[in-house]
C-alpha cells in the first residue's frame, strides 16, 4: 500500500508544487516585517512604541538647516542625550561641496555627537548616523526623523545591558538634504580611523515595509556579518545596484574617506518622500521595529567584536529563510563557471540520452529572450499609459502610487503571462520540461557570469539557479526519461530562483517606482522562466492557453483596480508643483510651475505656454521650460549684499562682500557669476574656498559660475571673489523662503500637496555689480 501510494501519479507533482510554493510563502515571509515591541518589552530590547514616544523631539514642521526649527530640535535631542547620562556636543562647522557640473553647495552645519564608551575604550569605534534636517517643505518624520528616534531608542537599549567592548558613537549630522554637508564636515575632521571603524547610517525614502541593508563600504566580510543571529533583508544585489546609480545619504561621504559599515533605509511608502506628507502618523510602527532590531543587533556584533575593517574581502550576501547567507564574492564567478559547465556537459548527455531534443531546446532557448522583451515592453508603457488614464500619478514620477498593490500584482501576473504564452507556443511544438529547464538554465548561466564580472555582488542572483539547474539535468539524465520523480527534480532549480529573485523583485519596485517598472518585470519575468520547465507536461493547446489568457485578464483587472481606486482625496493628494518668484530689478512676480500632477488650482495660477526662467533665476535649469503666470508682490525674505572693502593684488581685484537675509530667516541662499570677461579666479564662502573656474558649462546665461548656500545666519556670511579684470563682475543672488505668504490670499486646498521638485518655495532674486 505505502509503495503504491508513493508511486501514485499525483504524489511527485504534488510534491514539485508544495516545494515551489514553500519556497514562495519564504521568500515573501522574508520581506514581511514584525510587529511593534510595546513599552513594556525588557530593557536592553529595542521598542518601537518607546521609541516613537519621543516624537516630541523632532517637533510638528519642517526643520531646513539653519532654520530656528532646526535649532530647537538640536537642543532637544542634547536634552535627551543629556538625560540618557551622555555627554553631548555640538559642533559647528562650515562645508563645502565643489562640483564641476553644477552649483557648488557650502552650508553652516551643527552636528550632534556623543560617545557611548566601550570597555576598551579609543581601540575601536561603532557610529550610528541619522540625520535631524528636514526638506524645508516637509515635517520629515520617515526622512529622517525615523533614525533619530531609532538611534535614541538602540543607545537607550545598549546603556540598559552589559558595557559593550567598543566605543558607539552617536551622531546627528546636519544639511543632508543640503547635500550631505554636515556629514562632509564630521570626517573631514579625521576623528576616526577607517581601519577601526564600522558606520551604520540610517536612512529612509519611504514609511513602511522592511528595512534594507542595501549599501556597505569596502571589505564588506568585515560588517556583513554583524546582521547574524536574527532577520535581516540585506542583499549584495542592491549594493551593486545602489552603486551605479547617482543617489547619496551620508553614507557616501563615509565611504568616500574609506569607512565601512552598513547602509539601511525604509523604501516602501515612497509615495510620501520629501513632501508634507512625511508626517509621523503615516509612519508604520512594525518599520520601526524592524530598523531598530536589525540596528540594535549589529551595532552590539560589531562593537563586541575585534573590529577590523582592513584586512576583509568583499563578500556577496542575501537572505533566506530569515537568515543573511554571506560568502566571498569570487565564490559568485567560481559558480557561474562550474553551472556553465556543468549544464553544458549536462546538456550533451541529455541530448545524446534522448532525454531532451536538440531543435526544441534550441528552439526554447533562442525565443525565451521574446517573453522577457514582451514583459520589458508592459513595464515601459504601464507608466505613459497610468497617467493617461489618471494624470494625478503624474506627480509621483519617482515613487510608488500611494496604494501600490494592486499595480505590483497587476505588473506580475502580466509578466508571468507572458511567460506562460511562450511556454502555451512551445507546448504547441512538442517542447518538454527537460528543454525548458536547459533553456531557461542556459540564460541563467550567461546572466550570472556577466554579472559576476560586471555587476560584483549580483552574480549570486542567477549562479546559484543555473547551478540547480545543470544539477537537476544531470539528475533527469541518471532518472531516465520514465521516472514518475522528474516534476520533483524540475521543482528544485525552480525553487532556488523563486527563493532568490523573489525578495529582490518585490524590492526593486519601490525602490525605482512605477515609472522604472520595466526592471522589476524583467526579474519576474526570469521567475516564470525559471518556473516554466513544470508545465513541461502540461496538454499542448487549449490548456495552456486558457491559463495564458486568465493571468493575463487578471493582470489587467488588478491593474483596473489599482486605476480606479487611485483617486485625489485629502488622504491621497494630487503632488503637484508650484513656485513664487519674484525680480526684485525689475519688480516682476510671476507663479511657475514644472512637471507635477495637473490640478485646477495649480492651473489658475499659471497659463498654458512654458518657457525658461534660468536667466533670471539660475536655479530654475529646467530643459522642458516652465509654465508661469502673474503674480501679486508679496512681501518675503530678501537677501542684500554689502561691500566691505575691496583691494588689488597685481592684476587681481579681491573685493570682500556680506550676504544677508535682513528681513529674516531664508531656507537658502544662491550666488551666481558672469565669470567670463571679467575672469573669476577664486571664491572664499564663510571660509570655505572654492574654484572661481565655470561649474555650470550646460547653461546658455551668462551665470556660468554659482553656489548654494545654506544655513546662513541672521548676521549673514563673508565672501570674497578674486577678480581679474577691471570691468564689474555681474553678481545675481536668489534667497528661497517658505512660499507660504504667497499663497495666503489662494491657499492650496486640501486635496494638493507640494511634490518633491519645484514646489513650495517663494524665490526672489536680485543683481548687483561690484
Amino acid at each position: 500500500m505505502r509503495r503504491r501510494l508513493l508511486t501514485a501519479r499525483w504524489v511527485p507533482p504534488l510534491i514539485a508544487t508544495l516545494v515551489v510554493v514553500l519556497a514562495l510563502g519564504g521568500s515573501l515571509w522574508v520581506i514581511s516585517p514584525p510587529a511593534a515591541v510595546g513599552s513594556g518589552a525588557p530593557a536592553d530590547a529595542f521598542s518601537a512604541d518607546r521609541a516613537l514616544a519621543q516624537l516630541d523631539i523632532l517637533g510638528s514642521g519642517p526643520r531646513p538647516t539653519g532654520s530656528p526649527a532646526a535649532a530647537a530640535v538640536g537642543d532637544r535631542l542634547t536634552a535627551r542625550l543629556t538625560a540618557l547620562g551622555l555627554r553631548p556636543e555640538t559642533r559647528r562647522d562650515t562645508a563645502a561641496r565643489v562640483a564641476s557640473d553644477g552649483a557648488h553647495r557650502v552650508g553652516r552645519v551643527a552636528n550632534i555627537h556623543a560617545v557611548i564608551p566601550g570597555r576598551e575604550p579609543g581601540v575601536g569605534a561603532v557610529y550610528l548616523v541619522a540625520h535631524h534636517d528636514s526638506i524645508p517643505f516637509g515635517p520629515g518624520a520617515a526622512d529622517d526623523g525615523m533614525g533619530v528616534l531609532t538611534i535614541l531608542e538602540t543607545a537607550r537599549a545598549v546603556l540598559a545591558g552589559p558595557p559593550l567592548r567598543h566605543d558607539v558613537h552617536l551622531l546627528f549630522t546636519d544639511a543632508e538634504e543640503a547635500g550631505l554637508l554636515g556629514a562632509r564636515a564630521f570626517v573631514a575632521a579625521g576623528l576616526g580611523d577607517p581601519d577601526r571603524t564600522a558606520v551604520i547610517n540610517l536612512e529612509a525614502r519611504g514609511n513602511r515595509g522592511r528595512a534594507v541593508m542595501f549599501e556597505t563600504g569596502g571589505r564588506s566580510g568585515s560588517v556583513v556579518p554583524a546582521l547574524s543571529g536574527g532577520s535581516a533583508l540585506a542583499t549584495s544585489m542592491a549594493g551593486a545596484v545602489y552603486q551605479v546609480l547617482p543617489n547619496d545619504t551620508d553614507f557616501t561621504e563615509f565611504r568616500a574617506a574609506g569607512y565601512t559599515g552598513l547602509n539601511f533605509a525604509l523604501i516602501d511608502g515612497s509615495a510620501s518622500y520629501h513632501t508634507p506628507h512625511d508626517t509621523a502618523d503615516r509612519l508604520d510602527p512594525g518599520s520601526v521595529q524592524d530598523l531598530g532590531d536589525q540596528v540594535l543587533r549589529a551595532t552590539r556584533n560589531l562593537a563586541d567584536g575585534p573590529l577590523r575593517t582592513d584586512d576583509a574581502g568583499e563578500v556577496s550576501y542575501f537572505p533566506l529563510f530569515g537568515t543573511t547567507v554571506s560568502y566571498p564574492r569570487v565564490v559568485d564567478l567560481v559558480v557561474a563557471v562550474l553551472a556553465a559547465v556543468l549544464l553544458l556537459g549536462a546538456g550533451v548527455l541529455a541530448l545524446r540520452r534522448r532525454v531532451a531534443r536538440g531543435r526544441a531546446t534550441v528552439l526554447a532557448a533562442s525565443t525565451l529572450p521574446l517573453s522577457l522583451l514582451g514583459a520589458a515592453v508592459v513595464g515601459l508603457l504601464v507608466w505613459p499609459l497610468s497617467v493617461l488614464i489618471r494624470p494625478a500619478l503624474g506627480g509621483l514620477v519617482f515613487s510608488l502610487p500611494y496604494r501600490p498593490l494592486p499595480y505590483l500584482l497587476g505588473l506580475s501576473l502580466l509578466a508571468v503571462a507572458g511567460t506562460a504564452g511562450w511556454l502555451a507556443v512551445l507546448r504547441r511544438r512538442g517542447v518538454g520540461g527537460p528543454e525548458l529547464l536547459l533553456a531557461a538554465g542556459a540564460w541563467f548561466a550567461v546572466l550570472a557570469v556577466v554579472a559576476s564580472v560586471l555587476l560584483p555582488g549580483a552574480g549570486y542572483l542567477f549562479a546559484w539557479p543555473a547551478l540547480a539547474t545543470g544539477g537537476a539535468v544531470l539528475l533527469l539524465v541518471l532518472l531516465g526519461t520514465d521516472s514518475p520523480w522528474r516534476p520533483v527534480v524540475l521543482a528544485v532549480p525552480a525553487a532556488v530562483a523563486v527563493l532568490l529573485l523573489t525578495p529582490v523583485a518585490v524590492l526593486v519596485f519601490p525602490a525605482v517606482g512605477l515609472a522604472a517598472a520595466v526592471v522589476p518585470m524583467l526579474l519576474v519575468a526570469l521567475l516564470g522562466a525559471a518556473v516554466a520547465p513544470l508545465g513541461g507536461r502540461l496538454p499542448a493547446g487549449r490548456p495552456v492557453l486558457a491559463g495564458t489568457l486568465a493571468l493575463t485578464l487578471g493582470g489587467l483587472a488588478t491593474l483596473g483596480v489599482g486605476l480606479g481606486t487611485e483617486r485625489v482625496s485629502v488622504d491621497r493628494p494630487a503632488q503637484v508643483s508650484l513656485l513664487y518668484t519674484v525680480d526684485l530689478d525689475t519688480g516682476t512676480a510671476r507663479w511657475a510651475s514644472a512637471g507635477g500632477a495637473p490640478d485646477a488650482w495649480v492651473d489658475r495660477h499659471v497659463g498654458d505656454d512654458t518657457g525658461s526662467l534660468e536667466e533670471d533665476f539660475p536655479t530654475l535649469y529646467d530643459p522642458g521650460g516652465y509654465r508661469t503666470g502673474p503674480a501679486p508682490t508679496v512681501d518675503l525674505p530678501a537677501a542684500g549684499i554689502t561691500v566691505l572693502g575691496q583691494r588689488q593684488n597685481d592684476d587681481v581685484r579681491v573685493v570682500r562682500l556680506r550676504l544677508a537675509v535682513p528681513s529674516g530667516q531664508a531656507d537658502m541662499l544662491a550666488l551666481y557669476a558672469d565669470s567670463v570677461t571679467p575672469r573669476l579666479d577664486g571664491v572664499t564662502v564663510d571660509g570655505a574656498v572654492l574654484p572661481g573656474a565655470v561649474n555650470r558649462p550646460f547653461t546658455d546665461t551668462p551665470w556660468r559660475w554659482g553656489s548654494y548656500l545654506f544655513g546662513v545666519p541672521a548676521g549673514g556670511i563673508e565672501v570674497e571673489l578674486r577678480i581679474r579684470g577691471a570691468e564689474p563682475l555681474a553678481l545675481r543672488l536668489l534667497t528661497y523662503s517658505a512660499i507660504g505668504p504667497a499663497v495666503a490670499a489662494d491657499p492650496p486646498p486640501a486635496r494638493v500637496t507640494w511634490s518633491a521638485d519645484a514646489a513650495g518655495e517663494a524665490i526672489t532674486a536680485r543683481t548687483v555689480r561690484v
